[in-house]
């Protein structure tokens, strides 16, 4: 597969699995649902005349406004305010979308860098820290001719600034004459005192041409230095490119809120020699490749969470009739996710723990239609919407 190729594809991926979000690791409980936690879920769901944005509180859906559709990709419930990040569509023939966050169902549209008519831009993934709002995503623009190609800029959108702060790619000088490229999937913010910082997991055009995994941070250093350009630091390959999906952050309280001590870990996939997907988790710097049930076909890591002192991983691997799987990894021990009696495959996009119960979120195929659903320690919760679920939050 060549460079430009595999770039495709790896935006047609990401594109597929949008979804991945930081779920909320709250310990509140709902004393009306037996002392679980209530759950949100966000994605699109199908109302009778078409998918538009919309999240779930347990079963109930709630449409986001959206004159003419678009999509859902995260969630987070901060107090008594939800705020789901995506897109939406600005034209009945759906030809060009912009980057937008919806607060408690108000929709805000996040502000593009060029006023240009095919400039468009998605917000995959929100978070709310000291009442500003983070939502990591992408933005995009054509190359001039003779070269016509489409670029993918990661960035940052922060509430408190007027334009999108654009991430720096692991290598702008890949392909002469072609650009760079990259897409930001999630954003993990981390708090202390009135202190903030964030990062930010996605891809990037790396030094050998492929789109690699990589992750970007702000504020998370021992002394805060004025940055001018924020760079990519690069996760480990098996040499033909990848990417990671999502992050999560921990902070021990032994180091007194010293945020530059965070733990960070990432989720995501990374390509083999044969062009397949292989599901992969970086942690201390070292890429763990997990398991899939057949070894011959893809499989990823969407979601990652930590529960005690273990990491949890969620995502999807393919079956030997060509099905996605969802499935679980603790300790990288695989755990395929039951499906219904007449399910045929489904994918894990979201996890998080909450009082010891691990919840997992995702959506699975019922005769070809797309339902949405959780797992609570493995046992399936459907929602009786059609529709996808890209993204949870857990809250009372």
């Amino acid at each position: 597969m060549t460079h430009i190729n595999k770039l495709a594809a790896a935006i047609s991926f990401a594109l597929l699995v949008l979804t991945i979000s930081c779920a909320d690791d709250d310990d509140d409980q709902d004393p009306q649902n037996n002392g679980s936690a209530m759950v949100y879920l966000a994605g699109s769901g199908y109302f009778g005349d078409g998918y538009s944005p919309c999240y779930w509180k347990d079963d109930v859906p709630v449409n986001l406004e959206a004159s003419f559709g678009g999509d859902a990709f995260s969630i987070d419930v901060s107090g008594s305010d939800i705020y789901v990040g995506g897109r939406t569509w600005t034209n009945n023939a759906q030809t060009h979308f912009v980057p937008a966050y919806w607060k408690n169902g108000t929709l805000n549209e996040l502000p593009l860098p060029y006023d240009k008519p095919m400039c468009t831009g998605i917000a995959t993934s929100i978070e709310v820290s000291n009442g500003v709002v983070y939502a990591a995503g992408f933005y995009s623009d054509s190359l001039p001719s003779p070269v016509n190609k489409w670029i993918y800029q990661p960035c940052i959108w922060k509430s408190s600034e007027d334009e999108p702060i654009p991430l720096e790619p692991l290598d702008k000088l890949v392909i002469s004459g072609q650009g760079w490229w990259g897409r930001a999937e999630s954003v993990e913010t981390v708090s202390s005192g009135n202190k903030t910082g964030y990062c930010v997991a996605g891809n990037s055009s790396g030094p050998e041409g492929f789109t690699d995994p990589c992750y970007w941070t702000v504020g998370m250093d021992a002394v805060s230095v004025p940055q001018d350009e924020i760079e990519a630091e690069p996760l480990s390959t098996l040499g033909f490119g990848g990417s990671a999906l999502a992050v999560s952050g921990s902070l021990d309280p032994k180091f007194q809120g010293d945020i530059s001590q965070t733990d960070l870990a990432f989720a995501g996939f990374v390509y083999d020699a044969n062009d397949l997907n292989v599901p992969c988790y970086w942690s201390n710097g070292d890429r763990t490749d997990l398991s899939r049930i057949n070894p011959s076909d893809h499989g990823a890591a969407t979601a990652i969470a930590r529960s005690g002192g273990s990491l949890l991983v969620a995502g999807y691997t393919h079956n030997n009739e060509g099905e996605s799987i969802p499935c679980l990894w603790e300790g990288g021990n695989r755990t395929d996710l039951p499906l219904p009696v007449g399910a045929h495959g489904g994918k894990a996009t979201a996890i998080a723990s909450d009082n010891g119960d691990v919840y997992v979120a995702g959506t699975i195929s019922m005769s070809g239609t797309p339902r949405p659903c959780y797992w609570k320690n493995g046992e399936i919760v459907q929602i009786t919407t059609e529709g996808e679920a890209r993204a949870m939050s857990l809250r009372d």
